[in-house]
């Protein structure tokens, strides 16, 4: 019997994330699965590593199944797989087979408001692309050169008062040394107290100028205020304010509440993604709002977002509902499986099974309905 698989928006971990739901599976599937992807559009049909398509199957190894009350079996699965089946078009069917212990089978998978990583927001890792490896940079050091060594410092120079010259700039070298003249000694004096004069004064010290200044601490650069987000419980008028709803985790009761109010407002779509988060929590309302959804005997295009009925994920959404009890829920599973022509002998029986839990909570239609099928 081919698996039946539902791949959905993971609100715990974000865009980008999902959960794998498979209904089929063999009751003693335990370890990893090794599965492969593929899709009806494109020459390259089969998901390859890095999520790029490819002509080839290959394979992908993801976590272990947890098995559910209701037999299913649901697996968490990353951007790897994510991505690039949340960025098919809407009209592009995805089949995936699985192998475990030994066993092989394989299914259609119907995709419900996943989001890729991108829809995560500004700085949220964008979709990966194949990794090019490249052949590392080979950097030869240049031959070092050595530093010249510093001169010596020379010792201050003494004054030497200046020697008269002679007309054609020539040193009387043969004329012996005179001693300077006081008037000399005078100027060569006045020139030195010139120069430490003008330091002084170049270097700002009192009396002429403020003396060195502390250095002064540098003007602090403003803090940049982080963006406040909208808060949670706000109105959920877009993707990322839904995101941000589910993110913050409500309760059952409230989910189921939103999804009321949304589908109220006619945001039959943003209605069905909060239904899901509150099926998965229990909340029995909310599965069998999400039958209705899909169910031939009551969709429209008012109350579902979805552009035809679709009976087998009908009959999907309502079993959780129908195990917890819920005689309406009982009563449309077993309707549904009466009339899908597949299955045989097997979606009848199951079928009166369902109608005669409903009949015995005192549902009318559900025992007309299984008088006819007997």
């Amino acid at each position: 019997m081919p698996l039946r698989m539902e791949l959905l928006p993971d609100p715990a971990r974000g865009p980008g994330h999902g959960l794998l739901r498979i209904a089929g599976l063999a009751p003693g599937a335990e370890g990893r699965l090794a599965i492969f992807v593929r899709r009806n559009q494109g020459t390259e049909p089969f998901l390859g590593q890095g999520g790029r398509w490819v002509t080839e199957p290959v394979t992908h190894l993801i976590g272990a199944p947890e098995r559910e009350a209701s037999g299913e079996a649901v697996v968490a699965v990353g951007p790897d797989l994510v991505d690039p089946i949340a960025t098919l078009p809407p009209n592009c069917m995805v089949l995936i087979g699985v192998e475990t212990e030994g066993a092989k089978d394989q299914g259609r998978v119907t995709v419900r408001g996943l989001m890729a990583s991108s829809a995560a927001g500004a700085g949220a890792e964008a979709p990966r692309g194949p990794v090019v490896h490249e052949e590392p940079l080979i950097v030869v050091d240049p031959e070092p050169v050595p530093e010249p060594e510093p001169e010596p410092l020379s010792a201050r120079p003494e004054f030497i008062p200046l020697e008269p010259l002679v007309a054609d700039h020539t040193r009387l070298v043969d004329e012996p040394k005179r001693k300077a003249s006081p008037g000399v000694i005078g100027l060569g004096a006045v020139l030195v107290l010139i120069l430490l004069a003008g330091g002084w004064y170049f270097a700002g010290l009192p009396p002429f100028g403020k003396g060195l200044e502390a250095p002064q601490p540098p003007a602090e650069s403003p803090v940049a205020t982080p963006s406040v987000q909208p808060p949670a419980d706000g109105p959920i008028d877009s993707r990322e304010a839904l995101s941000r709803y589910i993110a913050s985790n409500p309760e059952a009761g409230a989910a189921v509440a939103k999804a009321k109010e949304l589908a109220g407002q006619g945001r039959q779509d943003f209605a069905m993604l909060v239904y899901q988060y509150a099926s998965r929590l229990g909340a029995v309302e909310a599965s069998l709002a999400l039958g209705r959804m899909y169910d031939p005997d009551t969709w429209s295009k008012d109350s579902s977002p979805m552009d035809k009925p679709d009976a087998e994920t009908a009959a999907y959404w309502y079993e959780p509902a129908a195990q917890a009890g819920n005689a309406e829920a009982q009563r449309r599973l077993g309707k549904i499986l009466l009339d899908l022509p597949q299955g045989g002998a097997g979606n009848r029986d199951k079928a009166k099974e369902w109608l005669g839990k409903a009949a015995a909570q005192g549902d009318a239609e559900a025992k007309t309905l299984l008088d006819k099928a007997n």
